[in-house]
């Protein structure tokens, strides 16, 4: 398992406020007006990879809508999606610079679908162009940008939607309102998982070849100019701390909006601890295989779970807990909730379905955000960016932790899931899938990170360890940004 010494993590936190804010090299443009009903809506989509593909024609399905322009810092990826649009006898421009489409006047929104250091820069760039914004989650790379991304959509009065398409899940709702009447009792504690299997993604020497279609500058942006260090350029960015946010901000950003809008979207834990750590695969992804955060909202435990190793050594099938492998489970006196993308579904203790409410996974969250941009009006949206950035506080402060913290002995951890019925059977899930998997927890600890709490002081977010002591580092303050891609205090 790799760890992360916190002397040298917290020097380099400290390093990082050196950085000097410019302003963005774009003009600012006339705000949009609301359009008519007749009016076509011209959207450009940025990453055009899987989830940037699925934009593409999911966009291009919605009436008065047109995707005119794609943009990807990988021409070959940009150049085979607008065939595509093109043999559907679509017009449409392909950008590899997204500064040059961002000077487009024709186009009303973009959609954002990059690795997620891009998020933050695309996001404020689009507000100062004029154009309304859909930026997939996690909406940003960390808690600091996400408060710069406010500040640009409160400026430039903009749209943003968060890509959190559980908020167009109806069926949600439906679900936390039996919970809040009563029917199967006081909520015990709420286990949030997402299990997915991912494989190793390698082991280089050193950098590797960057594709010819590539434009390497434009593909690492904000992010040190470091060349390729991993075996596959798309996606595995995921897992690496440069670029990604690891699976607790990838797959868990969904998981744990929920549980934000299960506690209530006004309310945010007192603080954050996480347990976790990188185990069996030996290669150069530095973030959390297998990752547990802990939310001390004060009522109930709560715990948001992600795991890439499979139930055991030697399958690809994951654990599941009550029949579910992603979504919340929330525990109740007299039975259980189970809810997710596909739906929610109560059952009584003894495990008997009594309720079901079947979900469209919430496919209504792009014609949404087509809604509010045609009105121009922010309150019709779902998922508004205030929301995607609340969810984030969560999840960066889960790796936060995770990133600072130190190797525990399983006794050691033990003690926090102690005295509930709810923690003591997460924990003793996840002991049984660490032994299942061969890994002896003694030899190869878990990481223990500190608590992590959220203090406001004027405008700013100060994030603070159990020890009061201010911990500021590159998911929280302003990175070390690469110029010209730099993310201003002032947008």
């Amino acid at each position: 398992m790799k760890t992360f010494s916190r002397r040298k993590f917290l020097t380099q936190a400290t390093n990082s406020l050196a950085v000097a804010g410019v302003t963005s090299l774009l003009p600012q443009s006339a705000w949009s007006q609301p359009k008519g009903a007749n009016d076509l809506i011209r959207v450009a989509v940025v990453g055009v990879g899987w989830k940037g593909g699925q934009h593409v024609e999911e966009f291009s399905k919605i009436s008065g809508v047109q995707v005119a322009a794609l943009c990807d810092a990988d021409l070959n990826r940009a150049n085979e999606a607008a065939t595509k649009l093109r043999e559907a006898h679509q017009k449409v421009t392909v950008y590899q610079d997204y500064r040059k489409l961002l000077e487009d006047k024709d186009i009303d929104a973009v959609v954002i679908a990059t690795p997620n250091h891009w998020h933050a820069l695309m996001t404020i760039w689009a507000c100062q162009a004029g154009k309304d914004v859909y930026v997939e989650k996690p909406v940003s790379h960390s808690i600091w940008e996400g408060q710069r991304m406010l500040g640009a959509e409160k400026k430039y009065g903009r749209i943003i939607q968060a890509g959190t398409q559980n908020r167009s899940n109806p069926e949600f709702d439906r679900g936390t309102e039996y919970l809040s009447e009563g029917h199967i009792g006081a909520i015990k504690g709420i286990h949030g998982i997402y299990y997915k299997f991912r494989e190793s993604i390698g082991k280089v020497r050193g950098p590797q070849k960057i594709p010819a279609s590539v434009d390497f500058d434009l593909y690492q942006g904000p992010a040190p100019m470091t060349g390729l260090n991993r075996t596959k350029l798309h996606y595995d960015w995921h897992w690496q701390w440069q670029t990604g946010s690891g699976e607790m901000g990838n797959l868990a950003a969904h998981t744990t909006d929920d549980v934000r809008r299960m506690m209530g979207d006004g309310r945010q834990p007192n603080r954050v601890r996480s347990i976790g750590g990188r185990f069996l695969y030996n290669d150069d992804g530095e973030t959390a295989n297998q990752h547990l955060a802990i939310l001390d909202y004060g009522d109930f435990p709560v715990f948001v779970e992600t795991r890439n190793l499979p139930h055991k050594t030697g399958l690809k099938q994951m654990d599941h807990i009550k029949n579910s492998r992603q979504g919340n489970i929330v525990y109740c006196e007299g039975g259980y909730l189970t809810m997710g993308r596909g739906g929610a579904t109560v059952y009584s203790k003894e495990g008997k379905r009594i309720k079901t409410w079947q979900s469209d996974a919430g496919k209504g969250h792009t014609s949404n955000f087509i809604e509010a941009v045609r009105n121009q009006n922010r309150k019709l949206l779902n998922c508004p960016l205030e929301i995607g950035v609340k969810a984030g506080e969560l999840f960066h402060q889960a790796n936060l932790s995770h990133r600072s913290g130190f190797p525990a002995s399983p006794k050691e951890i033990e003690s926090l899931f102690a005295g509930t019925e709810v923690g003591e059977a997460a924990w003793s899930t996840l002991q049984s899938n660490f032994q299942l998997n061969g890994i002896d927890l003694e030899k190869d600890p878990l990481t223990l990170g500190s608590w992590m709490s959220l203090e406001k002081k004027g405008t700013r977010l100060n994030v603070h360890d159990s020890d009061s002591e201010l911990v500021a580092q590159s998911l929280f303050a302003p990175r070390n940004y690469r110029r010209p891609f730099v993310v201003s205090e002032k947008v």
